[in-house]
């Protein structure tokens, strides 16, 4: 018999502890409608949808061929395929936007992960965190590890 002995585990972070929601999308909707009704810019929620569509593609692929993508550059793919002429700081407001979107989506964990991180916890394993960081910075991440306490 075979006894194994770990000292951690690692964990991802999206759809693993915590699950994506489509509050994102509907804060980013918002205040990318506004923020480009403001500057003569009206676009429907569902060009904006399909251009977040696009985005997120462009970001997986680029995940998949393991290349790091910013949220700048996300951004800028939505911007591309909305096929709107924008001047520097409308285009920073708008990564500003997509950004505070993620950053202030309120998160919960998914079902027992809090009973599992526990048991491990009382184990005495150490546990690690993996997560690919790209519209949601690191810092925030931990903060919602914090607020949730894991």
């Amino acid at each position: 018999m075979v006894i194994l002995s770990y000292e951690a585990v690692t964990f991802d972070f999206w759809n693993t502890l915590i699950p994506e929601t489509t509050e994102t999308r509907n804060r980013r909707r918002e205040n990318w409608a506004r923020l480009l009704l403001d500057a003569g810019f009206g676009v429907t929620s569902e060009r904006l949808d399909e251009a977040f569509n696009y985005g997120w593609e462009e970001f997986d692929k680029r995940w998949r061929s393991n290349c790091q993508t910013s949220v700048v550059e996300v951004t800028a793919a939505v911007i591309n395929r909305l096929g709107l002429s924008l001047n520097t700081q409308l285009r920073g407001q708008l990564t500003a936007a997509y950004l505070e979107a993620s950053e202030n989506t309120p998160r919960t964990l998914l079902p027992q992960v809090e009973e599992t991180l526990d048991r491990l916890s009382e184990m005495g394993i150490d546990l690690c965190l993996i997560c690919d960081v790209v519209t949601v910075p690191s810092i925030t991440l931990q903060d919602w590890m914090r607020e949730l306490r894991v």
